[in-house]
């Protein structure tokens, strides 16, 4: 069984290279909230100004701008949120998690003594092993 090689295939991203293990294991990400919301209003202004050039009715650019103001006030608000209350609680189950190098399964111990008391007798190994 074990890692298959596919998943050690580099992957484009925008910011670095990963393999697809890697993006696999990967932390949740937080929601970009200052690039997201730029970039939604440079979006949606841009879109304003060409339905502006193409029907010769500056309207469009007005309520352009307008919109993309709330649209972008409402991503900060939900990015902002999320961060805050969502984001905590994924990474905080992400940290639960284990990887099986062998069959590349990724999963939690459901008995808490195994991973926190080193006291025990029953190491993960024979707990995976006879489970």
């Amino acid at each position: 069984m074990g890692i298959n090689s596919k998943e050690l295939i580099l992957v484009p991203s925008s910011k670095t290279s990963k393999t697809k293990l890697a993006q696999k294991l990967a932390p949740p990400e937080k929601y970009p909230v200052i690039s997201g919301s730029i970039g939604l209003m440079i979006l949606i202004n841009i879109i304003g100004i060409v339905l502006a050039a193409a029907s010769d009715n500056y309207i469009f650019m007005d309520y352009g701008f307008y919109v993309s103001l709330i649209v972008t006030f409402l991503s900060l608000i939900f990015g902002i949120k999320y961060n805050l209350k969502e984001w905590p609680k994924k990474v905080e189950e992400w940290e639960k998690l284990y990887f099986c190098f062998k069959c590349g399964h990724i999963f939690e111990l459901k008995d808490k003594n195994i991973s926190n008391n080193s006291d025990s007798n029953v190491t993960a190994n024979n707990f995976i092993l006879n489970n």
